[in-house]
């Protein structure tokens, strides 16, 4: 795994989440050709675990053998000397990944699996910023990245 590109596409990826979640005026990356002056927040998480698995066991049903297996952690806290954490969390996605009828190779992959995993994680996070603030206009569709990365994701 190049964990230089997977860092960035998650960034990327919950970037957007948080973006299109409409609960954030801007949102930016640490690694930004052009990032916030002035950030009134900081979020940061970490990858604490990651196992992809066994992908021969993980292809036949049965118990979740071979299943992959991701925990992330994060902290929201204000950008200025001694501010406060706002909100805190850690999260663990487990994913069988076995074909539900006949034959298929996506058990195989388990980057593959993780990052599905990671994407729903990313979701739920921005629903739950959402719920907490009481954000109530409809949110972005995922076709609506934020203005920043639309160059690298394509018109």
């Amino acid at each position: 795994i190049d964990w230089k590109v997977w860092q960035t596409d998650c960034e990327e990826t919950l970037a957007n989440r948080l973006y299109q979640s409409k609960v954030f005026a801007d949102v930016g990356q640490a690694s930004d050709e052009r990032p916030i002056e002035k950030p009134d927040l900081t979020f940061r998480i970490a990858i604490t675990v990651y196992d992809e698995g066994n992908a021969f066991f993980r292809y036949f049903p049965g118990f979740g053998a071979g299943a992959t297996l991701v925990q992330w952690e994060g902290e929201l806290t204000e950008n200025k000397p001694g501010g406060r954490r706002l909100f805190a969390f850690a999260d663990v996605r487990r994913h069988p990944g076995g074909p539900s009828f006949g034959i298929s190779l996506r058990p195989y992959y388990g980057q593959g699996l993780i990052a599905e995993d990671m994407s729903m994680a990313f979701d739920e996070l921005g629903d739950n910023f959402r719920a907490l603030t009481g954000v109530t206009d409809e949110k972005l569709g995922s076709f609506m990245p934020h203005p920043k990365y639309r160059a690298r994701l394509g018109p």
